[in-house]
């Protein structure tokens, strides 16, 4: 769930996007599975902290952590981990940990600064903004926070970050060298979090009938070429659908 406009996305595939947009190297899975390994004990001791002092519950889930927690509302927040990496790639659980992570976690605060409005970020639990910007340190563009920048009948403009703020990667400087493997992937990750063009991404999505045209996401503009090659839109000519003289408010391409 979104506070101040910002919302959370789930999608491993977006990892092949920001590994071009911020330059890091892209790990292979079992790399990243490695680092998630080698952060486990910090996500664990993250887990303790929600169970101790922010009175969450954890109970018995197979392999997995299950943490629960009651709002003031009476809703039931809901969070897991896995003991490895993989289950967040594993495309028949797709849907469960979007559901998680994109509104499933009511308690996680996304906020957007109001002295700065491209500045957006976790703002607590603790706990929970260091479980996830560690994740996003480890898969980056796995998880991004967005909001809209502004929109009108055509589209409208998206920010998105894909990496914790450079304060908290200072922070954790010799931890995230450890679980990232060298120092080089970290002073890499630093660098990039301080560079607000690569951390950062803006994008202008456009208004669409069945919402295939997006410009932030890869699998989106691949699976539209694949549709257009077939049916050889290149052959149709262009329509200012502003400028369309029917009045069934439908597509600009009913008069073709």
């Amino acid at each position: 769930m979104g506070h101040d406009g910002v919302h959370i996305q789930f999608n491993p595939d977006n990892r092949v996007f920001w590994a071009h947009h911020t330059t890091l190297h892209q790990m292979e899975e079992a790399d990243i599975d490695e680092a998630y390994q080698r952060a486990y004990r910090f996500l664990s001791e993250r887990v303790k902290v929600l169970v101790e002092e922010h009175k969450w519950k954890e109970i018995d889930f197979g392999s997995r952590q299950l943490l629960l927690s009651m709002t003031k509302a009476g809703f039931i927040n809901r969070f897991t981990l896995p003991p490895t990496f993989y289950p967040f790639l594993n495309l028949s659980e797709y849907s469960e940990w979007k559901k998680q992570f994109e509104n499933g976690i009511f308690a996680i605060e996304t906020r957007r600064s109001p002295t700065d409005l491209k500045d957006i970020y976790i703002g607590g639990p603790r706990p929970l903004s260091d479980i996830f910007y560690m994740l996003q340190c480890i898969a980056p563009g796995m998880l991004i926070l967005t909001c809209k920048m502004g929109e009108d009948v055509l589209g409208e403009l998206e920010w998105s970050r894909a990496l914790p703020p450079c304060a908290w990667v200072e922070d954790h400087d010799l931890m995230l060298r450890h679980i990232l493997g060298s120092n080089q992937a970290y002073d890499d990750l630093l660098r990039v979090s301080r560079d607000e063009e690569r951390a950062f991404s803006l994008s202008w999505i456009e208004e669409d009938m069945d919402d295939r045209c997006s410009t932030c996401s890869t699998a989106v503009e691949d699976d539209w070429d694949e549709t257009a090659s077939k049916q050889e839109w290149s052959k149709v000519p262009a329509i200012d659908g502003r400028m369309c003289g029917s009045s069934c408010v439908g597509c600009p391409r009913c008069d073709i």
